[in-house]
């Protein structure tokens, strides 16, 4: 655990477990990052809840995009909890278990914002946008007309 303030926890969790790339760095960024307890406001459908339901969604991602990245556009804190937003870009190389897709080699870039409390240096609360209607018309889950999922 360390003692840092909650916008360097969530910066140092966008850094260590999205832009990794080395499974055993995410396992033990997540570990210091996020309480084992921590509670996930808007999970995935499908997914465990709470620190098992986070560690599903970063094996899926890091799975279906091994070159994927997060770039921190913003960074925000109020007290006891951090605001982030955030770009996320990758190519769909592997297998996507988010609607059983496979390799596609498609480009993605998705946005979102991210909203977490922490508590003794750690994530125990996360409340979270992405676009997911953008990521699904950029793999081509859903029909694009002009750019924009029809």
């Amino acid at each position: 655990m360390f003692n840092e303030n909650p916008k360097e926890v969530l910066r140092k969790h966008y850094t260590g477990v999205w832009n990794a790339g080395e499974p055993s760095r995410v396992v033990r960024v997540l570990e210091e990052t996020v309480a084992p307890n921590y509670m996930d406001h808007n999970p995935l459908a499908g997914l465990s809840h709470g620190y098992e339901g986070l560690n599903q969604m970063v094996g899926m991602f890091q799975t279906a995009f091994p070159d994927l990245k997060l770039e921190v556009e913003l960074l925000l804190e109020d007290g006891d909890k951090a605001i982030g937003r955030w770009t996320m870009r990758g190519t769909q190389t592997g297998h996507f278990a988010l609607g059983n897709l496979p390799p596609s080699g498609k480009p993605l870039e998705i946005t979102g914002i991210d909203i977490v409390r922490v508590e003794s240096g750690k994530i125990v609360e996360w409340w979270h946008q992405e676009d997911v209607m953008a990521m699904l018309a950029q793999l081509g889950v859903l029909p694009v007309s002009r750019g924009v999922p029809a």
